[in-house]
């Protein structure tokens, strides 16, 4: 049993009838930034539940990192136009662990994804400018940056390629592929990935990367604006 199910049972049984539902989603194991997480709905957060909820999270965390994201079911259903690409995953690739299943039900908007994903693309677009005119200096923090944001970058990839080309849960190849019909270019995530695994990455190259990097953020971001 991993730790997200652990967490889970004992979330369970510490809330008893005040959990209507659990499911996990993200990653089995931390990596690249994201962690574990667990969807857990209740009948209110109260202060009582909330009370409830923390110890057996507090155990959890000094053995693996695990997210929580805590709602009420009506939260739930009106939270999807708010947050559709997190929603989307969540519907796509979580698993219900205890309780009603409700991520089955989510319904997800495309203009919401559409929107949504507009604005992760444009204000990366907007970060890695600034972090290049103001925090990364060196190779290695330019590098680090971009490997930072290249899961949410693929997310909305991931995005485009169901909003444009009707594609559900494209593989990586599948999205390189659909990515050269649209004449962008993802060799930069390739490039970042293999410079983060230099000692001393060389400055030059770093500093190509991060801007190829950026412009196929851009170049991203005009595709979205454009569906």
């Amino acid at each position: 049993m991993t730790t997200r199910e652990k967490l889970a049972e004992e979330l369970e049984n510490a809330l008893g009838e005040e959990l209507v539902s659990i499911a996990e989603y993200g990653p089995s194991t931390s990596e690249d930034g994201q962690v574990p997480s667990l969807l857990v709905v209740v009948k209110a957060v109260s202060s009582d539940n909330l009370a409830l909820m923390r110890k057996p999270i507090e155990n959890a965390q000094k053995a693996d990192p695990v997210g929580i994201m805590t709602l009420t079911e009506n939260e739930l259903k009106r939270s999807a136009d708010v947050f559709p690409i997190k929603f989307r995953a969540i519907s796509q690739n979580g698993r219900t662990l205890h309780g009603k299943n409700l991520i089955s039900d989510m319904e997800i908007v495309d203009s919401h994804l559409r929107l949504r994903c507009e604005q992760e693309l444009k204000n990366l677009s907007l970060r890695l400018r600034q972090k290049y005119l103001q925090g990364a200096r060196t190779a290695k923090q330019k590098i680090s940056l971009l490997i930072s944001v290249s899961n949410t970058f693929r997310q909305n990839l991931a995005v485009l390629a169901e909003l444009k080309e009707g594609k559900t849960n494209a593989s990586g190849e599948e999205l390189t592929n659909i990515a050269e019909g649209w004449e962008l270019d993802l060799s930069p995530l390739d490039k970042a990935t293999k410079l983060l695994a230099d000692k001393k990455p060389d400055d030059s190259e770093a500093e190509s990367t991060y801007h190829e990097f950026r412009g196929m953020v851009d170049h991203a971001a005009d595709i979205a604006d454009k569906l």
